[in-house]
């Protein structure tokens, strides 16, 4: 099926240090359809392996709207609100090193309902809350992925698990 796709439009590519495999794509897939919604140009896109099937996380599942967008012209109609509000809204947030914002959580609370979509609306009200958080740090998700990454980083070099919490605040910490 990638076969079937001929985007040659280079866009712009960003460094996106400690992601995951599968969030980069994301974010990749993201540009690309916006840039396809700007420029009516279809943008190169390197493909990746797809996230699994079974995968319960509904942002795991966007990968596949995106994809659908660029590979089956004839449901490109059909899931062009769903995208804009993957690539927009939704991707905005989810990426960015944000601190609670109220703002960010209506225009995302008003995304979601438009899309009437029960599992995308279950995984909002489950995971965001419309308050600042307990302690002051952002609440994107790169936090958790770039904690993630340097966590097996230090893995490699420890020979038990038993102190590797220790390690990896040791080496990482910044005084």
């Amino acid at each position: 099926m990638q076969n079937g796709y001929t985007g040659r439009e280079v866009i712009i590519e960003y460094d996106n240090p400690g992601w995951r495999d599968d969030l980069k794509f994301l974010f990749e897939l993201c540009e690309a359809y916006k840039f396809y919604k700007t420029e009516r140009k279809w943008p190169r896109v390197i493909w990746h392996r797809l996230p699994t099937l079974h995968s319960a996380r509904w942002n795991s599942q966007v990968h596949f709207a995106l994809i659908a967008f660029f590979f089956l012209p004839n449901w490109r109609d059909h899931l062009i609100e769903t995208c804009d509000v993957i690539a927009t809204t939704w991707a905005r947030i989810w990426f960015s090193n944000e601190d609670y914002s109220e703002i960010d959580y209506k225009d995302l609370l008003l995304a979601i309902t438009r899309l009437q979509c029960p599992k995308a609306m279950k995984c909002f009200s489950t995971h965001w809350k419309n308050k600042p958080s307990i302690i002051d740090i952002p609440r994107a998700n790169i936090i958790t992925e770039r904690a993630v990454k340097l966590i097996k980083e230090v893995h490699v070099t420890c020979k038990t698990k038993k102190y590797l919490n220790s390690k990896s605040i040791n080496t990482n910490i910044q005084l």
